[in-house]
């Protein structure tokens, strides 16, 4: 396109009803520099490109949000831009920060695929016992009651005790919802918190469709 429309070197020789770009621009789009700041700009453009494909699906959930932060975290720590690295890592940080923390690492830790060996021995206050308070706290808000063997529930998830094994959830399919809400009549407590944590929906695809679902059948002239 930049070649068909490459301005002549004389303004005298340009035709009536010719169109032409601008020299300036001309010049920008056929440098080499520019197209090599947009192959830069591609490459750091495609994981946020990849990872916001995988959240606005309907079936997206709450551990997928983690480890997309955890990921991107990853990425600009290995970015040869230093500069730039340490503006996105403190954002994202800051984002981090702001979003209620327990209930993110308890999708993943509550996950049977991935439980607590997603996290560095060395991580501070990544431990069964510490989430078993916020499993504890969870319930209470959600139920109004206080538990009375979620911390039993969650050792025996802990020790993939039947039905927590790797066998039974691998029949799922890797659909964590409906695993759990198999496991919920086998538990009390555990079940409840973790249905209700993984049934979290993580952004606004369903909502979007069933409204555009509605507008073929409330039109403005029906109503």
């Amino acid at each position: 396109m930049a070649i068909k429309f490459k301005p002549p070197f004389s303004e005298t020789r340009r035709r009536t009803g010719d169109n032409y770009i601008h020299r300036e621009i001309f010049e920008i789009i056929g440098s080499n520099d520019f197209w090599d700041q947009i192959k830069d700009l591609v490459k750091l453009l495609t994981p946020y490109c990849k990872l916001l494909n995988m959240l606005q699906r309907d079936k997206a959930r709450l551990f997928e949000v983690t480890f997309s932060i955890a990921y991107l975290l990853q990425f600009w720590e290995s970015n040869s831009d230093n500069f730039l690295a340490t503006q996105l890592i403190g954002r994202l940080e800051r984002r981090w920060n702001e979003w209620e923390q327990p209930i993110l690492l308890l999708s993943v830790i509550l996950h049977p695929k991935y439980r607590i060996n997603q996290f560095q021995a060395t991580a501070i206050n990544i431990n069964y016992p510490t989430f078993g308070k916020w499993l504890s706290y969870y319930y209470r808000a959600w139920t109004g009651q206080e538990p009375k063997c979620i911390l039993r529930e969650f050792n025996n998830f802990r020790m993939k005790d039947h039905p927590f094994d790797d066998k039974t959830y691998q029949q799922f399919k890797d659909n964590v919802l409906s695993y759990w809400c198999y496991v919920k009549d086998a538990t009390d407590e555990l079940g409840l918190v973790a249905c209700r944590i993984f049934g979290i929906c993580v952004n606004a695809a369903s909502v979007e469709q069933l409204w555009s679902c509605m507008g073929f059948i409330q039109t403005n002239r029906r109503s």
